[in-house]
């Protein structure tokens, strides 16, 4: 706009033709300043455009346009540039500079602030973010550890059953057989086997119940084959599980919870076609392997997800290592805790 205003004043007091070639020498070469990203070209271009100012000027109302753009490639510094200014001193062309180079600081100072607010923004917004998954794990985790204490005490129950009333009835029963044996009388032991086949029938109930309350129980590779359904669509699967459903349920649950995500990651973000995840028993650790082939990192930045698995990690003092060449490729490591069984 600068060049097209200064053009159109120099024409009207008749200058010469070459004057104002020299100005659109000099704006373009300003121009390119900012057009081009190479440093080096930035470098010539000042010096190019800064030498036509210098050897004729004549061509001084176009400083100005020399002066703002290198202001606007170097900022406040460039404004000393504007010793050119004093090679043939004019009013309108310092009046120009001073206008031009307010408005270029103002924009930039303008821009450089809306990029500040958008960091901003995006740091609040990431924040937020981080705050309700945050959230979610811990509601998550409480209801966890509310369903663990259900399971234990089932299995409690269960084993109270067993272990007392079970013997119990066992124990009658088998008096009442023996004295079915010894007793002359026809009608008591008809009594006795009629007792005998009520409490034969609590002892089966009691064994149902067990049975009933195993079977409600948390079993992991049940769960594993669920979450792992979904893949088949999506991807080749090889898995591999070894891990006893005998081992304590808050470590199934952190096991389940760490699969959960490696899985939903991988739905989510990855364009990968094949999945490797090995749960492996070992003699004094409990290991987890995690491959896929996808070309693309989803998740890399310390997020909520992998903040999380390692947090289940930590929490059975283990550790866990995390690649990212040709795909994920995690490795967890969980040490034996001495703990009794659930």
């Amino acid at each position: 706009m600068f060049f097209i205003l200064i053009s159109m004043y120099l024409m009207g007091q008749q200058v010469e033709v070459f004057t104002i070639f020299l100005g659109l020498c000099i704006f373009i070469f300003s121009l390119s300043m900012e057009v081009f990203e190479n440093s080096w070209i930035q470098r010539i271009a000042l010096i190019i455009s800064g030498a036509l100012c210098i050897v004729f000027p004549e061509c001084v109302l176009y400083i100005s346009i020399f002066i703002m753009h290198a202001v606007q490639l170097f900022g406040p510094p460039g404004i000393f540039t504007g010793v050119l200014l004093l090679l043939r001193p004019n009013l309108l062309t310092l009046l120009l500079t001073v206008i031009g180079t307010y408005l270029i600081l103002r924009s930039s100072y303008d821009k450089k602030f809306r990029i500040k607010s958008h960091l901003i923004q995006d740091d609040l917004e990431h924040e937020r973010l981080i705050l309700l998954q945050r959230q979610q794990f811990s509601q998550e985790e409480t209801l966890k550890q509310m369903e663990v204490a259900t399971l234990k005490e089932r299995n409690r129950i269960s084993h109270a059953l067993h272990d007392q009333i079970g013997h119990t009835l066992s124990a009658s029963i088998m008096q009442l057989e023996a004295l079915q044996i010894i007793t002359n009388e026809p009608v008591v032991e008809k009594k006795l086997e009629q007792v005998s086949g009520i409490l034969q029938s609590g002892m089966n109930e009691i064994r149902s119940t067990i049975h009933n309350l195993y079977d409600d129980s948390f079993l992991l590779s049940q769960k594993m084959d669920e979450i792992l359904h979904p893949l088949e669509k999506k991807a080749q699967v090889n898995y591999q599980n070894t891990i006893s459903d005998e081992i304590p349920i808050g470590l199934k649950y952190d096991i389940l919870t760490i699969c959960k995500e490696m899985i939903t990651n991988f739905m989510k973000y990855s364009n990968g076609n094949q999945l490797q995840l090995f749960l492996l028993e070992q003699n004094n650790y409990y290991t987890i392997q995690y491959k896929d082939n996808g070309n693309k990192t989803h998740n890399i930045t310390p997020g909520m997800g992998l903040t999380m698995m390692k947090e289940l990690v930590e929490k059975h003092k283990g550790v866990m290592t995390l690649q990212t060449t040709n795909g994920y490729d995690i490795f967890i490591r969980i040490p034996k805790q001495e703990e009794p069984h659930d």
